[in-house]
């Protein structure tokens, strides 16, 4: 009896967590803006150096990275392309469940070496989904202070030594199939979320 009541549970339970497994492509781009005017748009301060940022309560994410060719940003990085003042660098894009979501995942970011030294970006992204996807980056932009200084006056640019880190913390709620903009000064990131229609014939 008991066999029966729980195969009759499972035959429940089983249609909800398959419906609710929709997997999904999380895109990301990364862009700078470093202009005269950008840079006298905020009281930068020193930021120290950071040995590796992307350890902080890191998990491994089951997420597998999406081909470039199904990329869904690239009209705007066409657009980004045209303004010269605008640079891309970093592009990528995985597919994963909402299965998995259902438990934060971070995915890495850099665009440099393993062992991020030299690497212009690095830091992370955390993601899981209950009603809303619920994102957070924390992401370090590092650049030479001998180009800012060719860029602006400001002092606090001759106290940071031979780099400058800016910095780009923030937490947002989201839908899928939404164009979003998280974004500082001098450089931002454009992020969308979309459902991955399956062949329901395949």
């Amino acid at each position: 009896m008991i066999r029966l009541l729980l195969i009759g549970f499972l035959c429940l339970v089983s249609p909800i967590i398959f419906a609710n497994n929709t997997q999904y492509q999380i895109e990301l781009l990364v862009y700078t803006h470093m202009t005269t005017a950008t840079l006298s748009l905020e009281q930068w301060s020193v930021i120290p150096a950071v040995e590796n940022p992307i350890t902080d309560n890191a998990t491994t994410p089951t997420f597998t990275s999406i081909d470039p060719e199904k990329f869904i940003l690239k009209k705007e990085v066409a657009a980004l392309a045209k303004q010269p003042e605008y640079q891309v660098i970093y592009h990528a894009a995985w597919q994963t469940s909402a299965y998995a979501l259902a438990n934060t995942q971070t995915l890495y970011i850099t665009n440099g070496t393993s062992d991020l030294s030299g690497a212009e970006l690095n830091g992370n992204f955390k993601i899981s989904l209950d009603r809303y996807f619920n994102t957070r980056l924390q992401l370090y932009l590092n650049e030479p202070t001998s180009l800012l200084k060719k860029l602006s006056n400001n002092t606090v640019f001759d106290k940071a030594g031979d780099t400058f880190h800016f910095s780009l913390n923030q937490s947002r709620r989201m839908r899928s199939d939404e164009l979003n903009l998280i974004a500082q000064p001098v450089f931002g990131v454009l992020m969308k979320i979309i459902p991955i229609k399956t062949n329901k014939n395949s």
